[in-house]
């Protein structure tokens, strides 16, 4: 959230344009508050959006939803590891790497890999 005295905001990323549309009587509000705060319009959405997100962050309700999807991710993460074992030949630990393969390139049919195009 920007502090009304010193103007520097809590989220310092670069910016990037945002079109919102909004009521009439917000979009009011906010430029009567520009106004009496000395800030821009763009400075007073800013702050007031940022303030929305820093309350968010802290509400219960919120976290609640955050861990949910967090424990989603993580069934469909492990869903994906566990098909992708069974292609590699079958389940393996999480960081353990799979043997590999000692046998040569397969033979083209017809006649040895040494005969077969290199590609160049």
């Amino acid at each position: 959230m920007s502090d009304s005295t010193i103007g520097r905001p809590v989220f310092t990323g670069q910016p990037i344009p945002l079109a919102v549309r909004v009521p009439e009587e917000l979009a009011t509000f906010l430029e009567l508050l520009s106004d009496i705060n000395g800030r821009s319009k763009t400075d007073e959405y800013r702050v007031a959006l940022e303030n929305h997100v820093i309350a968010a962050k802290s509400d219960p309700r919120v976290q609640a939803r955050v861990e949910e999807v967090i424990k989603d991710i993580e069934r469909e993460a492990a869903a994906k590891r566990e098909v992708l074992s069974s292609i590699l030949g079958g389940a393996k630990a999480p960081g353990r790497t799979a043997p590999k393969p000692t046998a040569s390139k397969p033979a083209l049919a017809g006649g040895d890999v040494k005969d077969a195009p290199s590609g160049k």
